[in-house]
């Protein structure tokens, strides 16, 4: 019997009274999810790095304002500008869109303040024939331009 628990002493060596130590299975685990998150991670830095540093927020915002200034321009009866101000008639009611510090906001009938674009340094409105070209330059530096293609009762030509 001694040699027999001799024999079972030698088994038990240093590696297994240590139980404060990593098993190869929890070494593996950890190898595993180290690894998947360093995949996934090269993969979605072009991802972040597109939309934490680029202007695609801007573009959305000017698209949105675009689209509604559009909509106004179609449903008016008159529009003029007068000291950087758009004003359109429309039903009775004159609606304006300004710079009003960092911002172009639209007004109805001289109240009230909804805000279109944020974070403007300098707006346009100019008109020239059968078109109205707006530019925009945002505080990053980013301008933008675009020339809206007026309806007809609105042309001046």
């Amino acid at each position: 019997m001694s040699g027999r628990k001799g024999l079972k002493n030698s088994f038990a060596g240093p590696l297994f009274k240590n139980n404060e130590g990593y098993t190869l299975l929890e070494m593996l685990i950890a190898l595993s999810i180290y690894l998947f998150i360093a995949t996934f991670l090269v993969k979605a830095m072009p991802l972040l790095k597109h939309y934490l540093f680029s202007d695609h927020d801007r573009q959305m915002e000017w698209e949105v304002f675009l689209n509604q200034a559009k909509m106004e321009f179609r449903s008016s009866e008159t529009l003029w500008i007068e000291k950087g101000k758009v004003y359109l008639l429309n039903d009775g009611r004159t609606i304006q869109y300004e710079q009003y510090g960092t911002m172009i906001r639209r007004r109805v009938n001289g109240e009230g303040h909804e805000p279109l674009l944020l974070n403007v340094k300098d707006v346009a409105f100019i008109v020239d024939g059968k078109w109205l070209e707006i530019r925009a330059q945002f505080s990053t530096g980013k301008t933008f331009n675009e020339r809206i293609l007026l309806p007809s009762h609105l042309r001046k030509e």
